[in-house]
């Protein structure tokens, strides 16, 4: 058995051999051949959920080979490794027979579904675990956790952001789960097109919102990789717009990169930023006047980065509501009828009730009385300070203001929001109201099964914008959409019919889709190469949709 060493270049090659595994098993990462690794979730939406691997030595060092770092590791790297993940309690070894048996059956005691927060948690666990010798002695510093392109450095905030996924992630799954499997039977008697008329919706990127990205603590901690991967992943579900408020171009570094990798698509209309104003001159003018007395923290709109947004010449949404009053209108209701804390259930977010209730006229007082300030968590600064509110006090406030502004954007537009985001924004997936077709774990089962993943990660701005003109484009999202409902259907009736029926509906939707839509094709390089992948998945899932509704009849 190799000595146990704790020390950082085994940390990273264990980090490494989990986040490889876990992209495998996430669709994320293409090999030749699925049949050498075999997987299993238990327990996957308790707060600990398990993964059961069956593979080969053989076939990790062949995953690591895979990835976007250099050199694959060792057979004996990848030994080292596993006994690594063992000793700290991740990794439990199942086999019978250990010696000279060349089946590795283990099960991974994992924090989340989500590969950037195990290896956060690997992290820690490892540093806690490492004996004091180890730790006095080592002279290198300490190594970031690499998440592709981007890194964040372990925390007590970031532990917190982890353990807040954990309580969202269960919570969402569950209540969209019930709420959508009523409404899909509910709406099966229509025609096809008509349930593709309902579902076709703008998607709003509520995620790049830096009120929701602030109220929660991440918006420093967040990889700016997974947020641009979740907007292409969005793109290429959907022939719908995308779009976002104009504001966050000059107060989300994230949305503000976004716009200028991106410029093609929102010179085309394919992501639109929403404008009440009559123009952004008239625009900049009114948030000036609203953000002069914090110019500090607003400074985007006060030098000619909006010069460069006119001369790019987006396309913008026109909206007919004021945001701010929407806002301050619905947060006044909810705390007067006391409606306020659905939310709270819902994310079950701990709150002092009695403090809150002791603040309410007050905050209605700031918004009642905020003339042309913006609602922002920094209308109420004032009245923390004063009455020495509690953080819980104060987070449950920025939610609402957070909460009503995604809404507004919603209903303005009749929108949705997309869900299973990789960067583990889940807060307010309640709100979604076409789950799960524009869940995105959904989505990138779909271009895994296809062998597209690799490809629309690299297409550039302006392939993207061919693609998503072309009518096969559009043929293809209705087919997996309307594949998508028939087998909720079918799911929810083997569930109504076999009580003893446990599987989870979305594992049941990922299965459905890897058995229907393993299309082989050689390997993809080129625009032309994925048209004829989704024509292909098109013909194919025409048939079997045909099949689904004859049953029905």
């Amino acid at each position: 058995m190799p000595r146990a060493t704790f020390g950082s270049q085994v940390k990273e090659q264990a980090k490494r051999l989990l986040e490889d595994i876990l992209l495998y098993v996430n669709g994320e990462l293409d090999t030749y051949d699925e049949s050498k690794l075999e997987f299993k979730w238990q327990d996957e939406y308790l707060e600990r959920p398990k993964l059961s691997i069956i593979t080969t030595r053989r076939f990790l060092e062949y995953l690591t080979a895979k990835d976007v770092k250099e050199d694959q590791l060792t057979a004996r790297q990848v030994r080292e490794s596993l006994y690594r993940l063992k000793d700290i309690g991740i990794l439990t070894d199942q086999r019978f027979k250990t010696k000279g048996y060349e089946v590795l059956y283990f099960t991974l005691t994992l924090w989340s579904k989500r590969v950037f927060i195990n290896i956060e948690r690997l992290n820690q666990e490892w540093e806690n675990r490492k004996p004091t010798k180890s730790q006095n002695s080592s002279t290198e510093s300490q190594t970031e956790v690499s998440l592709s392109e981007s890194s964040i450095n372990l925390n007590a905030n970031n532990i917190e952001f982890v353990n807040q996924i954990h309580r969202v992630e269960k919570i969402t799954k569950s209540f969209n789960e019930d709420r959508t499997l009523a409404n899909i039977i509910h709406q099966y008697s229509i025609s096809k097109e008509l349930f593709l008329e309902h579902i076709s919706r703008p998607v709003y990127l509520h995620f790049l919102d830096r009120e929701l990205l602030t109220s929660f603590g991440v918006y420093d901690l967040l990889p700016e990789s997974l947020i641009k991967e979740d907007v292409r992943l969005i793109l290429f579900s959907i022939y719908e717009p995308a779009y976002f408020s104009t504001s966050l171009i000059f107060e989300n570094k994230f949305a503000r990169n976004i716009f200028q990798d991106l410029l093609p698509l929102f010179k085309t209309g394919h992501i639109q930023i929403a404008l009440k104003e009559h123009s952004l001159y008239e625009f900049i003018a009114s948030k000036q006047e609203q953000y002069f007395h914090v110019k500090q923290q607003y400074s985007f709109y006060f030098d000619d980065t909006w010069k460069r947004v006119v001369e790019s010449g987006p396309c913008y949404l026109h909206k007919e509501t004021d945001t701010g009053i929407f806002v301050e209108n619905e947060i006044v209701s909810d705390l007067e009828n006391n409606r306020a804390y659905d939310s709270v259930k819902r994310l079950e977010i701990r709150i002092n009730k009695k403090e809150i209730d002791a603040l309410n006229p007050y905050i209605i007082e700031s918004l009642r009385e905020r003339k042309k300030t913006a609602v922002t968590r920094l209308l109420f600064s004032n009245t923390y300070e004063e009455k020495q509110a509690s953080t819980e006090t104060r987070s449950f406030f920025n939610m609402k203001i957070t909460e009503n502004y995604v809404n507004a954007y919603i209903l303005e537009y009749s929108g949705t929001i997309a869900t299973s985001l990789s960067v583990g924004i889940e807060h307010f997936s309640y709100l979604c109201n076409t789950f799960p077709f524009h869940h995105l774990r959904l989505w990138r089962q779909v271009y895994h099964s296809l062998g597209c993943l690799p490809l629309i990660r690299r297409f550039n701005p302006e392939e993207i914008v061919i693609i998503k003109e072309t009518p096969d484009f559009q043929n293809f999202i209705d087919e997996v959409r309307f594949f998508i409902a028939n087998a909720i259907r079918n799911y929810y009736l083997n569930t109504i019919n076999h009580s003893s029926y446990q599987r989870s509906m979305l594992n049941d939707l990922e299965r459905a889709i890897r058995i229907h839509l393993k299309i082989s094709s050689s390997q993809m390089s080129r625009l032309s190469d994925y048209l004829d992948t989704i024509n292909k998945a098109t013909e194919k899932l025409k048939y079997i949709n045909q099949r689904f509704l004859q049953k029905r009849n």
